[in-house]
């Protein structure tokens, strides 16, 4: 296959994270160890840096991208052999097609998602901020912001509920209008 005109590194890092909860929602449905579901997704995206100059840009980065995500799982597969507990080949071509098929409902719930938490006030984006991008701790965001830590859980509570309901009447506008 002849190489294709190099991609740059900002065009790049679009299509991986584009792609990227697709590629760990496969890879964490195929390795129930996290820490092994992680290393797995390490070594997709090392193969994929290493044969993004083949990559054919006429052609869609997903089906491309889940075929070495594919062979990354299966070479796990192999080393991991003996091991019942792991999923066969055909549950993972099962995983492959549902998770083909959920593509576009993850795209419109991110969308939605990132709507509805553009509404919060900043003090609210705040506390969802450290707890699942910086992967703070309650005790810790307590301590910080000085509050019980009943209180803070009862505050985040709130906030989620407050994100399902937007969600969910923005799911509900879509469908009316299908």
């Amino acid at each position: 296959m002849s190489r294709v005109p190099d991609i740059d590194s900002q065009e790049i890092l679009e299509l991986f994270l584009k792609e990227d909860t697709a590629i760990k929602a496969y890879v964490h449905a195929a390795i129930p160890r996290k820490h092994e579901a992680e290393d797995v997704q390490q070594e997709i995206w090392k193969t994929v840096c290493e044969k993004i100059g083949t990559f054919d840009r006429s052609r869609p980065f997903r089906p491309w991208l889940m075929g070495i995500a594919r062979l990354e799982v299966l070479k796990w597969r192999q080393r991991h052999a003996r091991n019942r507990e792991y999923p066969t080949e055909q549950v993972l071509t099962l995983l492959e097609t549902d998770l083909d098929a959920l593509h576009d409902e993850i795209d419109e719930r991110k969308q939605h998602l990132s709507e509805c938490l553009k509404q919060l006030p900043d003090s609210q984006r705040g506390l969802l901020q450290r707890k699942y991008v910086e992967n703070w701790a309650y005790q810790q965001m307590a301590d910080h912001f000085r509050k019980s830590l009943a209180s803070l859980q009862m505050q985040m509570t709130r906030i989620r509920r407050a994100l399902r309901k937007c969600m969910d009447q923005k799911r509900g506008i879509q469908e009316e209008l299908a």
